[in-house]
């Protein structure tokens, strides 16, 4: 048996030299972001995370424009403001560099519909607000017709008609468009007749009273007249479909034929369908006789919401393709229909069963679809002809819906005008979005501007605890330095201010402790994303005390003064405490890990409580663990200290939000990096394994102490940690430091010793 060696996961055996390349892992895993704050609370506008595909949005502090084009206005846009310009001091250099947002109230879109002109009128499309929030009520849209109008049907009668015409009373002209009947009912006097010239017919047709002599036939048209008729030549009659009162318009205004009959007058007006058909480009040509299809026009949307006008781009009404069954069916229809989740042609051909069409459009493109129909059976049952320029490329599935449609007597033109109108809107407006229906049929209807119609349903929507809990159990599932609620009060009092729907529920102290339960959650072993929270008490001082003393967390930072600073119209505004934490939570994520919020100016412009003394309660405030800001005599307004309300002892890492956050910060990163490193490798032996895991602990010890994260000392060895020991057992690693993290100077004390005058000469 031949030498083999198993070297870097290959089996060598020739002899040579083989290498094999790694790369030293220190620093090859990058540390974690900072400066990432979650916020969960109330906007005018915006989804809320609750909604279908939204949940936690994400906003860098580049993208402050699109945040509040989005929110508009409300406690998440103000904390978000704060948040990345939390401070006027050159210490603080930036602010928070991403926050996630969870909109707690359950904001409405507006919404309304757009009609077909069909024989049986229905939705069309689903017209709805992209934005959420009762301002989207104020949205308006009216529809014109487009530089391609939709065009009339003629039909001319086939041979001379003999006038005068006599007309009996209530004699009856039936008018057959596709199955549905419109009646003409004459009526003269004393149940007489009248004879009745060309105009005085085309006059009678056009729903107008005609007088000949002493008697006058009066015109009585049900449900509705379908046509316009008009002299053509010295003795025939054209009528023109006129599509603003037919009601069977997808049938006759675009593909269908019409035919008429009456009474007693049937020989004498005969109107036929004879016309010239090119075999090649499908080109309907009517000479003297015969019809002249009409076609659904193009559509230009205005669409308006208070001074802000869009006008869209019409669709191009263009025609993808024609199609005309030429095989020995006696009668030939199409559909374009959902069948069993797809989009289909479908084609009914009697007594030709064999040449019936059952085609998945979503499997053509349209070049594609033209040249199958043209060769199915062999081909000569079809004709089917595009000149469409982007025939190759395009789905198939784009054309619009059909519904029995005569391909026999006459050519179809297919068009794919409803998905371009609904494609146009989506991508050119900044208000709504239209939704295509499926199976519905026609034209798209014409809204005249004088009554434009306005979306309806929009609303600001309530929260309620529950609607808090959701945001904060969301915000586990993604990496966050901080979080922080944009309230500080009770729902009540809210409503009272007018800043919240009516019916919200939510209560303060329900949402600050559900805030620390999630900071501990998220920190646990488990769930690795450490966090703390910021929050806002609005409530008397003796209250706010109170509350501190019972939250009494590590975890939780409370703040309990308003806050004067600049809104989104670029005016002075009192907010809530929350904003003032929000400041406080921007200045953690603008500094360096490790440096304290203490002493920090904040981006304010004035402070009040209506019963906090900002000169009389500090120290008392401080002591209860509350988070408070003042106004120095060298002016503006700083943060006294950044302290936690945890209150049970003076453990300096719970006390401080810069040492907890550098605790977090340290072993978040410790352990990402040694599981990236380490997890699903080969164990080596025991002693080998032990002693790579201690010295990658190290070095990345090491790194954060070079970076200032670690403070050395004499206790420590000056390695700014100490007593590091790995024991691996079975699979797993087990790993204890002692570590020292870095605190800010708090406090100077200064010893200074008076001394007595002495000289000697």
């Amino acid at each position: 048996m031949s030498i083999k060696y198993n070297y870097n996961g290959a089996t060598i055996l020739q002899p040579g030299a083989y290498s094999k390349s790694s790369v030293n892992v220190i620093g090859g895993f990058p540390l974690s972001d900072t400066g990432i704050v979650g916020i969960i609370g109330e906007a005018i506008a915006g989804p809320p995370g609750d909604t279908t595909g939204i949940g936690v949005q994400t906003f860098t502090c580049e993208q402050m424009s699109s945040l509040i084009e989005t929110y508009v206005s409300g406690p998440i846009v103000d904390v978000a403001r704060a948040l990345v310009q939390p401070a006027r001091d050159n210490r603080v250099t930036n602010g928070a560099q991403l926050i996630r947002i969870w909109k707690t109230n359950s904001s409405l879109a507006g919404n309304n519909t757009i009609s077909n002109i069909d024989t049986v009128q229905d939705t069309l499309y689903d017209i709805d607000s992209q934005n959420y929030g009762d301002a989207e009520n104020l949205i308006n849209f009216y529809i014109s017709s487009g530089s391609s109008p939709d065009a009339a049907a003629v039909v001319l009668s086939d041979s001379n008609i003999t006038f005068p015409l006599t007309v009996t009373s209530n004699d009856t002209l039936l008018i057959d468009v596709n199955g549905t009947t419109y009646t003409l009912t004459v009526t003269t006097a004393s149940g007489g007749s009248i004879d009745v010239t060309q105009a005085q017919l085309i006059t009678l047709l056009n729903g107008v009273a005609v007088t000949v002599g002493a008697d006058t036939a009066t015109p009585v048209w049900a449900p509705s007249k379908p046509v316009i008729a008009a002299a053509s030549g010295l003795l025939k009659v054209t009528l023109t479909i006129d599509p603003s009162i037919l009601t069977a318009f997808n049938q006759i205004h675009e593909y269908g034929l019409l035919s008429i009959d009456t009474s007693n007058i049937a020989t004498l007006l005969n109107l036929t369908v004879a016309s010239t058909i090119s075999a090649t480009t499908l080109v309907v040509t009517a000479g003297g006789i015969g019809p002249v299809r009409g076609s659904r026009g193009t559509r230009i949307i205005t669409i308006n919401r208070n001074d802000y006008t869009e006008t869209l781009d019409e669709n191009t009404g263009l025609e993808i393709f024609k199609i005309y069954y030429t095989g020995a069916g006696t009668v030939a229809t199409m559909d374009v229909k959902m069948v069993s989740g797809k989009k289909r042609l479908q084609t009914t051909c009697t007594g030709a069963t064999a040449d019936d069409l059952n085609l998945a459009l979503e499997d053509y493109t349209v070049t594609e679809l033209v040249a199958f129909i043209n060769n199915i059976g062999g081909g000569g049952k079809y004709t089917c002809v595009t000149s469409y320029y982007n025939a190759p490329a395009r789905s198939a599935a784009d054309i619009d819906w059909y519904d029995d449609i005569d391909i026999l007597t006459l050519p179809v033109g297919i068009k794919a005008n409803m998905i371009d109108i609904e494609s146009n809107v989506n991508e050119q407006s900044q208000l709504v979005t239209l939704d295509l229906k499926e199976d519905v049929y026609g034209q798209m209807e014409l809204v005249t501007v004088t009554n434009k119609t306005y979306l309806t349903g929009a609303a600001l929507g309530a929260t309620s605890n529950t609607d808090f809990l959701d945001g904060f159990d969301a915000l586990l599932n993604t990496r966050c330095n901080t979080v922080l609620p944009c309230i500080s009060r009770d729902a009540t009092a809210d409503i009272t201010a007018g800043l919240t729907d009516p019916s919200s529920t939510y209560d303060i102290d329900s949402v600050i402790a559900g805030a620390d339960t999630h900071c501990r959650t998220a920190s646990n072993t488990k769930n690795r994303s450490e966090r703390n929270c910021y929050v806002g008490y609005l409530n008397t001082f003796e209250a706010s005390r109170i509350a501190a003393r019972g939250m009494n967390s590590e975890f939780t930072s409370m703040a309990i003064q308003n806050v004067d600073v600049i809104g989104t119209d670029g005016t002075t505004a009192t907010r809530q405490p929350h904003v003032l934490a929000a400041l406080c939570a921007g200045i953690q994520a603008g500094l360096p890990i490790g440096e304290d919020i203490t002493f920090k100016y904040i981006n304010g412009y004035g402070l009040s409580h209506a019963t906090y003394d900002a000169i009389q309660d500090v120290d008392t405030a401080i002591n209860d663990g509350l988070l408070v800001v003042k106004e120095p005599d060298s002016g503006g307004y700083r943060i006294v200290v950044g302290n936690t309300t945890y209150g049970r002892d003076a453990n300096f890492v719970f006390n401080r939000i810069a040492v907890l956050a550098t605790s977090h910060y340290i072993v978040y990163n410790l352990r990402n990096q040694l599981e990236a490193i380490f997890i699903g490798t080969a164990r080596q032996s025991a002693s080998t394994t032990a002693k790579s895991v201690y010295n990658m602990a190290a070095s990345i010890l090491n790194n954060f102490r070079d970076q200032g994260l670690l403070v050395p000392d004499a206790n420590n060895g000056y390695t700014g940690y100490k007593d590091l020991i790995v024991r691996l057992d079975g699979a797993a690693i087990y790993l204890d430091v002692k570590i020292t993290p870095v605190q800010a100077i708090g406090f100077v004390f200064i010893n200074l010793t008076l001394d007595n005058i002495r000289d000697v000469a």
